[in-house]
């Protein structure tokens, strides 16, 4: 799903933690509310008895300026696309390939919602829709790296990533980290060798009482 384009047609918003639930009241609709959604049901652009089944696009016209910043979103992109081309990333290079029509959907949105009569797509609305698409498309990315893995070693090890990454200093030491990884010492030993390797862990020791105690922290904090 992160390849064949499923993932990269969508835009995953997270939400915080679920608030305390609320006790329901019933409230009629805001007029504007009723009076919007009636204009957007009777609107039927195009002409003739066939503009049910085969309606004319109305085009939406933008700004000069909501122009150039898109134009501006569709280099950046680009960019990003041969980063990921680059490197291999065959997920990466899916998602930046969709971020430029976020982008001009999202800003296409924005006019509508401003103005459904007469809507333009401005510089707020591009700005708007460009920062969002582009944010979304780096969350994503990070999301999926974090939590998406190609076989059982490599789940333990963002496994073992997502606990530093939630740990105070995103650090943690051996005792601590073996215990909430629930793991073997021989397994737990493998995927810290492995991620130090790799350039993910940073393992340290530090002199103590009795003998050397060793830490292990996030090399790089790269939640978005």
């Amino acid at each position: 799903m992160l390849t064949n384009g499923f993932f990269a047609r969508m835009m995953i918003l997270e939400c915080g933690r679920r608030p305390p639930g609320q006790g329901a009241r019933v409230e009629p609709p805001p007029a504007r509310v009723l009076e919007t959604a009636r204009w957007w049901a009777e609107f039927k652009p195009g002409t003739g008895n066939l503009q049910d089944w085969h309606p004319e696009p109305r085009l939406v016209r933008q700004t000069d300026a909501a122009r150039e910043i898109l134009i501006e979103t569709r280099l950046e992109v680009e960019t990003e696309y041969a980063k990921a081309e680059a490197a291999g990333d065959e997920a990466g290079t899916t998602v930046w390939g969709r971020v430029g029509e976020h982008a001009r959907k999202l800003a296409l949105l924005y006019a509508v919602s401003e103005n459904h009569e007469h809507p333009e797509i401005g510089k707020p609305a591009a700005e708007w829709a460009s920062r969002l698409a582009i944010h979304q498309a780096r969350r994503m990315l990070f999301m999926a790296g974090a939590h998406v893995a190609e076989n059982p070693f490599d789940a333990e090890c963002l496994k073992l990533l997502k606990k530093l990454r939630g740990a105070p200093g995103l650090e943690l030491g051996h005792s601590v980290l073996l215990k909430r990884m629930k793991t073997d010492a021989k397994t737990f030993h493998g995927l810290v060798t492995t991620l130090e390797q790799r350039g993910d862990v940073i393992v340290r020791t530090e002199a103590v009482r009795g003998g050397v105690a060793r830490f292990y922290r996030l090399a790089t904090d790269r939640d978005l």
